[in-house]
């Protein structure tokens, strides 16, 4: 599974051809996540483990990536719930 390591962004800004007049522009998001992944590998020296980098490019429009940010949002206030929830659970198991 990869690793969330660091995200960046640029933006570009493209002529927008359906708009009037046609000095306007659209502006759009590139959306960069590099991540690593651990890679394992049996040898003469045994067991070694390393880390392959990549890095996964996006564009979107920014309210694509509003949007988007507002799903991730969700997704990590349910995580953080069911992580209470859990703990809640272990700690009265143990207290038992």
């Amino acid at each position: 599974m990869k690793e969330l390591l660091a995200h960046t962004s640029n933006f570009l800004f493209t002529p927008d051809y359906d708009a009037l007049p046609k000095t306007k522009i659209k502006a759009r998001v590139e959306l960069i996540l590099v991540c690593s992944e651990p890679e394992y590998s049996v040898g003469v020296e045994g067991l070694t483990r390393r880390r392959e980098v990549s890095s996964t490019r996006v564009m979107c429009s920014h309210q694509s990536l509003r949007d988007m940010g507002k799903q991730l949002i969700a997704i990590a206030e349910e995580a953080d719930a069911l992580e209470k929830a859990q703990n809640d659970a272990t700690s009265a198991v143990g207290a038992a």
